[in-house]
């Protein structure tokens, strides 16, 4: 079976962390088949598609091309599906000609081109709903939008029960709505020591590792944020709920807070950190490769996510299964991910009080982070996750096949 895989989430050469899960759901789908990626890159600026068309894809492979793709900023969102048609509607048709199935992670409006385009070709693509994808169903347009394009679809494979319920409630066919888990590279993210993750570390990113150390000297303990430098992110959140725990902490040594990250809001943290008096503690990492992060999961003492949207969000179950406790907001499927899990602790969005009452319990709480770590590990699989998509696309729905209970 030859697969298509369109999405504008995947790794680039100028942001080689983009994406990294749909790379993962790559790499297990074609241990079985040929899948060829089509990474659309929107870019408004003509002048600069050339460079884009000649991008060299990450790791050599062959099968990923990058397309630029044409958007408005801002006031044209609702009209970004039309626009990604016009931009590739051609070579996507002629991809469409060439594939078995087609697999499409990101709702709109990646979801919708590619379903509009299919549809005259006699063709249903597969659609996945990643979760933060779906806050385009508050705006008419573009609800009616993914209303169309879940018509012509084959289905939509949801990353957990919450994303499902979101769309159903919107007017997604139930039939057509299937949860189907990501899962976590165990090769990269797995319990193991903090000197030997700082260790290791430091020969990938020494001026980092040094921030590490430095903040760890005297009992000092380590809050870690993953996650790009947007609103929906709620960085800014975190930096306020970490000024509230150095300002309420007693006899625990100093705390630190290291972002992993980039994005448009990098000075506007600064300044906030600045403003409350944090920023000598609060260290900006940029992105950093898959690899990294994974050392920074064992170095950290805390996981922070302090996000306003989630679906089920992979930082979590990476933060898991090497051992790591999480201090979360009450997002998307964080809720279900965390029940019962000692070494987690829960908020509402925002609450800066909240937050920064889970994170003092979790630092002061014992470790216990290699059981942590043996409690997930058999959780959460990338294998798991593509035989379950490929059983969906070929017919053998074995797999959870509807959102009801």
């Amino acid at each position: 079976m030859r697969i298509l895989f369109v999405t504008n989430l995947y790794p680039r050469p100028d942001q080689p962390a983009r994406g990294m899960f749909n790379a993962q759901t790559v790499r297990e789908l074609s241990r079985d088949q040929p899948v060829a990626v089509r990474v659309l890159v929107p870019e408004w600026r003509f002048w600069r598609w050339p460079a884009l068309r000649g991008w060299t894809p990450p790791e050599g492979e062959k099968r990923v091309a990058y397309w630029p793709v044409f958007y408005l900023p801002g006031v044209g969102r609702s009209l970004g599906h039309l626009a990604y048609r016009w931009s590739v509607g051609r070579e996507l048709a002629a991809a469409l000609r060439d594939c078995e199935g087609v697999l499409v992670p990101w709702l709109y409006p990646d979801g919708c081109a590619v379903a509009s385009v299919a549809a005259e070709l006699g063709r249903r693509p597969w659609m996945m709903a990643l979760g933060s994808d779906t806050f385009h169903l508050r705006s008419l347009w573009r609800r009616r939008a993914i209303l169309k394009a879940s018509r012509n679809a084959g289905g939509i494979i949801c990353v957990c029960r919450t994303v499902a319920d979101r769309l159903t409630d919107a007017g997604v066919d139930p039939g057509k709505v299937h949860v189907v888990p990501n899962g976590v590279n165990a090769e990269q993210f797995h319990f193991r020591s903090a000197s030997d993750a700082l260790a290791e570390l430091h020969g990938r990113n020494p001026e980092g590792a040094a921030r590490a150390a430095a903040a760890r000297e005297e009992g000092g303990r380590i809050v870690l944020a993953v996650g790009n430098l947007v609103p929906v992110k709620g960085l800014d959140f975190a930096i306020k709920a970490f000024a509230a725990l150095r300002a309420n902490a007693v006899g625990s040594g100093a705390v630190s807070l290291f972002v992993i990250g980039s994005g448009p809001q990098r000075r506007m943290l600064e300044r906030l950190a600045r403003r409350l008096g944090v920023f000598g503690s609060v260290h900006f990492l940029g992105s950093r490769p898959h690899r990294e992060v994974a050392l920074w999961m064992n170095v950290a003492d805390v996981l922070c996510l302090p996000s306003r949207s989630e679906g089920m969000p992979n930082v979590v179950i990476e933060a898991l299964v090497s051992g790591l406790p999480v201090a979360a907001t009450r997002v998307g499927d964080c809720p279900e991910m965390l029940a019962g899990e000692p070494a987690a602790r829960l908020c509402e969005c925002d609450s800066i009080a909240g937050m920064a009452s889970g994170l003092r319990q979790l630092l002061d709480a014992p470790s216990g982070r290699e059981a942590l770590a043996g409690r997930h590990t058999e959780r959460y699989s990338w294998r798991s996750q593509a035989e379950a998509i490929l059983r969906l696309m070929t017919g053998r729905r074995t797999v959870e096949a509807n959102t009801n209970p």
